[in-house]
């Protein structure tokens, strides 16, 4: 993670290119589980783990792009924005 983060921190120009490797390394490595009762916070158990629900995968996410420099905030909805909510 901390050589993803060092390349992006020293190339503005990559900062899209990075927010979306670091998204697309969340996925593989962050296993979505349903039942996870820690807070979306834990850093530690989420990294011991290796597991969670969106919220914890958020959290990843954060954590990453904050790493980098990057900007980066939390944002929830209750609903889902998505194309079979319409």
């Amino acid at each position: 993670m901390g050589d993803v983060c060092a390349q992006i921190r020293n190339t503005k120009e990559a900062v899209h290119d990075g927010v979306t490797e670091m998204a697309h390394w969340v996925r593989p490595n962050i296993a979505y589980a349903g039942g996870i009762t820690y807070s979306p916070d834990d850093r530690d158990a989420i990294r011991k783990d290796r597991a969670g629900n969106c919220a914890h995968r958020a959290t990843v996410f954060l954590a990453r792009c904050q790493a980098a420099g990057i900007p980066a905030r939390r944002v929830s909805c209750a609903g889902s924005a998505g194309p079979r909510s319409r």
